[in-house]
Formats: C-alpha cells, structure tokens, sequence
C-alpha cells in the first residue's frame, strides 16, 4: 500500500457483469497516449474483475473488490462515459459506490 490508500467496494455478480461488459467496449484503436495509459490502467482492471466474477461466480452475497486510486479514477471516468450512453442500472450503483470513495 502507498500514500493514497487503496479503495475498496461492495459489488456484486450482476454489477461485476455489467461492469465487465462496459469493459469489453472499450475502443482501443486510437493512438493517443493519454488514451493508451487509460486503455493499459482498464485492462489491468477487467483482468481483477475477470478473476473476482470466476470466483464468486455462484455466490449470491455482495464481496469486496479493492482497487489502487488510479485504477477506480480511471474506471469511474469510464463508467461515466460509458454509462452516458446506455444508462444502466448496475453501472450506475458502482459509479455511486466509486464516487463516494474517491472523494
């Protein structure tokens, strides 16, 4: 753990699917750097959703995922971009969830 403490929240299989999914959009064939950090901080993202989603996969609980400050940023902003678009529901709960965490 560094200065900024880790963030930790409480989701659950559909929020952990539908943030997988938002995941899966993720265009990453433009050429900017700013663009290429974001696409390599969410990719290391989706890989502890991926691996959180096989081993809760037949819980029906809510369970802790932890993710460094920059990672919930980076997913937080995507979220918002994303979630502008399509407004969903579970998108939205763990948007809320990073905000208040982030603050």
């Amino acid at each position: 753990m560094g200065i900024i403490p880790n963030i930790k929240i409480e989701i659950n299989t559909a929020q952990t699917m539908a943030i997988v999914d938002a995941l899966s959009q993720l265009d990453t064939t433009l050429p900017s750097q700013w663009h290429k950090t974001t696409v390599s901080i969410l990719e290391m993202v989706l890989e502890k959703l991926l691996k959180k989603q096989i081993a809760n996969r037949h819980k029906t609980k809510s369970f802790k995922l932890e993710l460094e400050y920059f990672q919930a940023y980076f997913l937080k902003e995507f979220l918002l971009k994303y979630n502008s678009v399509l407004d969903r529901h579970y998108v939205q709960v763990v948007i809320n969830q990073l905000d208040q965490k982030l603050a």
